[in-house]
């Protein structure tokens, strides 16, 4: 086992959540520990690479999860951070100035969902969302989004 998945099973210990299954690690970790986690999974994994950031309503825990998802070419295994943010004010530090492929990625959470990542200077809508719906002020991926 590298230093990469060695790390992320002792940061799992400090978070109550995790899962461990060999080829796929979740970690759900705080909000104001994406960066330094971020910035380790870098130095660490050499060949380590954001593939994705997804996100789900869970409209019902009002909440918002965000999923940082990297493939490591060295682990042959999927990590995934997952930090949950409250629904009435989704915000988190931005990545990007870390893992510039993230860039995208938090413009799109962004635009559909409607999370700001502070520090990230290209935060825009109509990236994706169609520019009738982001002059409604709503975000479309939103469960109680009637469209």
């Amino acid at each position: 086992m590298g230093e990469l998945l060695n790390y992320l099973r002792n940061i799992a210990k400090e978070f109550k959540e995790h899962v461990d299954q060999g080829r796929r690690y979740i970690v759900v970790i705080d909000a104001g520990k994406v960066r330094e986690v971020a910035a380790k999974i870098r130095e660490l994994g050499r060949e380590t690479y954001l593939s994705t950031i997804s996100t789900v309503d869970l409209i019902q825990d009002g909440i918002i999860q965000l999923n940082y998802c990297f493939w490591s070419l060295e682990e042959k295994a999927l990590i995934v951070l997952r930090v949950n943010l409250p629904r009435d004010n989704p915000r988190i530090q931005t990545i990007s100035d870390i893992i510039p492929g993230a860039c995208n990625g938090e413009q799109e959470a962004y635009d559909l969902m409607g999370i700001y990542f502070d520090g990230n200077p290209s935060l825009r809508r109509t990236f994706l969302a169609p520019e009738e719906v982001a002059k409604e002020g709503v975000f479309p991926l939103r469960k109680d989004y009637k469209g």
